[in-house]
């Protein structure tokens, strides 16, 4: 027993050590139980906000709002690497040509969605993220124009980086609503004592 525990703390210590030289964060026992999900079906979690229509900004200018206000801490902009048979997260560098390639693939606005059901519609036929087929972890869309008064943004992210309290929390980061900080209600739920 001892000698197992032992081996787990050197191989935690190593991928620590490895993430710090790589400038990536090692997956946890638990990123790892979302990331051996098979390619046929990965694990992801959808999600859509409908609000009134932006009027004081453009498509692309709520685009920019949108990526610029996401949260780092939401693992929005990383990619899943793999060293030393272990799985690490690597952010993506803004004004990187990766960054660039990123962000026409994974933010995108989508002009020809206007009605609820092209909205549903579309839900049905988002692409899967694999994070471990080299996918970014989140996609979003901005539909500027759901109908004459509502706008809508799609998320979707692999279940390793987003979760339903995540993406709600990374909703309100983008909204400009008066006090936007986390909701104090929207902690991780933690099993109760038996």
């Amino acid at each position: 027993m001892g000698c197992a525990l032992a081996s787990s703390l050197v191989k935690m210590a190593f991928y620590n050590v490895v993430g710090l030289a790589y400038d990536m964060t090692p997956s946890t026992a638990h990123d790892d139980f979302w990331l051996y999900d098979y390619p046929i079906n990965p694990i992801n979690i959808p999600s859509a906000m409908i609000f009134n229509k932006p009027n004081e900004k453009t498509p692309e200018e709520m685009m920019d709002h949108i990526v610029k206000n996401l949260s780092l801490k939401s693992r929005t902009r990383v990619k899943c690497v793999v060293k030393f048979g272990k799985y690490f997260f690597k952010e993506i560098p803004e004004g990187t040509p990766e960054y660039q390639q990123w962000r026409k693939e994974n933010m995108v606005i989508l002009w020809d969605v206007k009605t609820d059901q092209e909205l549903l519609d579309f839900f049905c036929k988002i692409k899967k993220l694999d994070l471990k087929g080299g996918s970014g972890a989140c996609q979003v869309y901005y539909v500027p124009d759901l109908n004459k008064t509502e706008a809508a943004i799609i998320s979707i992210g692999h279940h390793v980086c987003h979760d339903g309290v995540t993406q709600m929390q990374a909703f309100h980061e983008i909204s400009d609503e008066e006090g936007r900080g986390p909701f104090p209600f929207m902690k991780r739920p933690v099993p109760s004592p038996l």
